[in-house]
């Protein structure tokens, strides 16, 4: 199963995600399957909302009985599913890329995107690299918008920039 955001905020993460998990599933299919079997992906849209990923999860797990759960698209959404899928034993590849979701161990729960911890630092370096010493910051407010905010303030002093402007 799928939860992505097909509509709503994130739609624009959501539907590139829902056209590449069909290409793969039409190319898996055409490789025979997975041990001769046709893989099926059930797609859900959690419409960037945290209580219908929720209920999508709950859709997913107990009437189609998916032995397995992509995303959400977003931190928010990832996180709220996590209860369902811990109760159910399965496996979550989360699409979304905060900290929270890796944070703690979970040997069920996959992220595919690097976190902030990865590509704040790298940016910050790169910056640095380029002799910039002050730098502004437009972040969203979602929780890896937070969290990588949060991080930059953290760590851009390590690596000699000033945050001059935070919108």
């Amino acid at each position: 199963g799928a939860v992505l955001s097909l509509t709503g905020a994130q739609a624009g993460l959501g539907v590139p995600e829902e056209n590449v998990i069909k290409m793969e599933v039409a190319r898996i299919n055409a490789s025979g399957g997975i041990n001769g079997r046709p893989l099926e992906v059930i797609i859900e849209d959690d419409a960037s909302n945290v209580d219908q990923a929720v209920a999508a999860t709950t859709k997913l797990i107990e009437q189609d009985r998916v032995l397995a759960i992509v995303g959400s698209t977003g931190t928010g959404q990832t996180m709220a599913m996590r209860e369902q899928i811990d109760a159910a034993g399965i496996p979550q590849v989360s699409l979304a890329g905060s900290l929270v979701i890796t944070q703690e161990f979970d040997p069920l729960v996959f992220q595919t995107p690097w976190s902030n911890a990865l590509v704040v630092p790298t940016t910050l370096e790169y910056l640095q690299e380029q002799g910039l010493t002050r730098i502004g910051l437009i972040t969203e407010d979602t929780t890896f918008g937070k969290d990588g905010k949060a991080l930059v303030n953290e760590l851009a002093g390590s690596y000699g920039l000033s945050v001059v402007a935070d919108q």
